[in-house]
């Protein structure tokens, strides 16, 4: 890999403005850092030195990928899809629902066994659920 630069400048950035006894502060911290061995220095020709700090589970967020445990699995995707079509399976025709008095046949023609007219008897009721706009429906 190469990199084409137009010029040789060096890449620099002007220092952060901090008090003296602050930038005395700063400059122990990153010293006593150097000599535990925490950071270290990293030496580029296009820019200023940077600190590259020591991770310490590095490997294990290599191994582990946190950033993935909230996605949705394919396991989850096909139990949801197993769950509503063990509900639509499950759903009563409409003969069970006459015999179990949850609709009431409507009687104009009793001889025709293929369809059967039927209207809402006996339903639950159903709570008034507030919609986006906050009216009740």
């Amino acid at each position: 890999m190469c990199i084409n630069l137009k010029n040789d400048i060096p890449v620099c950035q002007r220092a952060r403005r901090l008090s003296c006894s602050e930038k005395l502060q700063v400059n122990d911290q990153i010293d006593d850092w150097l000599q535990q061995g925490i950071i270290k220095e990293s030496v580029f020709d296009y820019c200023s030195p940077m600190k590259s700090k020591h991770r310490r589970f590095a490997m294990l967020r290599k191994i582990f990928q946190p950033w993935q445990w909230k996605r949705r699995k394919k396991t989850d995707c096909f139990e949801q899809t197993s769950r509503t079509l063990a509900r639509k399976i499950s759903m009563h025709s409409t003969k069970e629902l006459i015999e179990k008095s949850v609709l009431m046949p409507d009687g104009s023609d009793k001889n025709q066994d293929s369809k059967i007219n039927v209207f809402l008897w006996n339903l639950p009721d159903v709570e008034e659920v507030p919609s986006h706009d906050g009216e009740t429906v």
